[in-house]
C-alpha cells in the first residue's frame, strides 16, 4: 500500500515538472496584450441610422441648447430665444408643440450663423390659449433638435380714457395695452341697451400691445353709453363706461333795447362745433303764419358756428319796422339745440 501511494506522488511531481514551462508561456502572453477600454461610446455610422433616431444619435455627439427669454410669457410679448449646436447657415424649422407632440403653431424659418448659433424675436402666434407649450427649433439638413418648455398666460385688455365725459363732435383721448402685437384694435361706441354699436375708429397695437389715439365723439342723444376697445385677433374686448353731454347753448345780444332799422349783434356759444345756426323772429320753423312754402317761418339769419360751438357776429341782423317785445330763437341745425333770448324795440 505504502508502494502504491509513492508510485502516485511521483507521477504528479513528474507532471507539473513537465506543464511548468507551458503555463510560464502561456501567462507571459497574455501579459503582453493590452486591455479593453469599456469608457468609449460606440459610433453609429451614419449609413445605418434609422429614420427618426438620427437627431437622438446625433445629440450625442453634436449637443443643442436653446433658452427663451423668460418661460412666463403673455400673447403681446415678443417670443425670443437663443439656440447653438446647429450645422453653420442651416435653416431651422420653429414650432411650437403641446404636452403631446402636436404642432399648434408655425413660426418663420430662420437660419443659424456660421458659428450654427441663433437669436432671433417672433410675434406670440395668435389664438394660442394658455397653458404649457415646448417650442422645437430643428435643423433642416443635420436634423438636430432643442427643445424648451414656457407657460402661456392669458391676459384682459385694459383701457383708460382722458376723459369719461363729453359733447357730440367733441373728441376724447385713448390709451391701454394688453393686446397682441401688431393687431388692429376697433373701438366701438354702443348703448347702455346694447340697440346698436359704431366703429368710431381702428388702431394698431404697437410691439408691447400697447395703444393709444384720439377718436370723435358722434351726434347722439346725451346719455350713458360703452365703449368696447375690440382686438381683431384676440378678440377679448376691453369695455370702457362713457357718458354723452348734451348742448346747452346761450346767446347773447349786442343790446336788448334796439330800435327799428339798426343792427343787432350776436355772441354765441355751446353749439355743435361746426353746425348752422338758424336764428327765427318770434316764431320757430313750422309755427310762423308766413311760413313759406317748404314750411319754415321767418329765419331772419344764419350764422356758422366754429370748431369749438361758438359764433360772434357784429351788426349782422337789420331790425326790422316793429314795436314791443320780441323774441330771436337760436337753432343748432345737427345738435336741435335751441337758445332763447328776447329784446324790446324803443320807440
Amino acid at each position: 500500500m505504502a508502494v502504491f501511494m509513492a508510485c502516485i506522488g511521483l507521477t504528479i511531481i513528474l507532471g507539473w515538472v513537465s506543464l511548468a514551462p507551458r503555463w510560464n508561456a502561456l501567462l507571459a502572453q497574455a501579459s503582453s496584450r493590452q486591455p479593453v477600454s469599456l469608457s468609449q461610446p460606440r459610433r453609429i455610422p451614419s449609413q445605418s441610422r434609422k429614420a427618426g433616431t438620427a437627431s437622438s444619435a446625433a445629440g450625442l455627439l453634436h449637443p443643442t441648447s436653446l433658452q427663451l427669454q423668460g418661460t412666463d410669457l403673455t400673447p403681446n410679448v415678443p417670443l425670443r430665444f437663443v439656440g447653438s449646436g446647429f450645422l453653420p447657415n442651416e435653416a431651422l424649422q420653429v414650432t411650437i408643440q403641446n404636452h403631446a407632440g402636436q404642432a399648434q403653431a408655425q413660426l418663420a424659418p430662420t437660419t443659424a450663423d456660421t458659428t450654427g448659433q441663433v437669436d432671433t424675436t417672433d410675434a406670440m402666434p395668435a389664438n394660442l390659449a394658455p397653458g404649457t407649450y415646448w417650442l422645437v427649433v430643428k435643423g433642416m439638413s443635420s436634423h438636430y433638435t432643442a427643445q424648451t418648455s414656457f407657460q402661456l398666460h392669458g391676459i384682459v385688455p385694459t383701457v383708460q380714457l382722458d376723459t369719461y365725459t363729453v359733447k357730440p363732435k367733441h373728441d376724447f383721448g385713448f390709451a391701454g395695452s394688453g393686446f397682441l402685437a401688431g393687431e388692429l384694435v376697433e373701438v366701438r361706441l354702443e348703448t347702455s341697451g346694447h340697440v346698436s354699436t359704431q366703429v368710431l375708429t381702428a388702431v394698431s397695437a404697437n410691439a408691447g400691445g400697447n395703444i393709444s389715439g384720439r377718436s370723435m365723439v358722434p351726434m347722439l342723444p346725451q346719455g350713458n353709453y360703452s365703449l368696447f376697445f375690440v382686438g381683431q385677433q384676440s378678440k377679448t374686448p376691453a369695455e370702457v363706461g362713457f357718458n354723452i353731454q348734451g348742448f346747452h347753448p346761450w346767446v347773447v345780444l349786442s343790446t336788448y333795447t334796439p330800435s327799428a332799422h339798426t343792427r343787432l349783434g350776436f355772441t354765441g356759444q355751446d353749439f355743435a362745433p361746426g353746425e348752422q345756426v338758424l336764428v327765427y323772429l318770434n316764431e320757430q320753423t313750422g309755427q310762423s303764419p308766413h311760413a313759406d312754402i317748404t314750411g319754415r317761418g321767418d329765419v331772419v339769419a344764419r350764422i356758422q358756428a366754429d370748431s369749438s360751438g361758438r359764433f360772434f357776429v357784429s351788426a349782422y341782423w337789420l331790425v326790422p319796422e316793429m314795436s314791443g317785445q320780441n323774441m330771436l330763437i337760436f337753432v343748432g341745425q345737427q345738435s336741435g339745440a335751441v337758445a332763447t333770448t328776447s329784446f324790446t324795440i324803443e320807440s
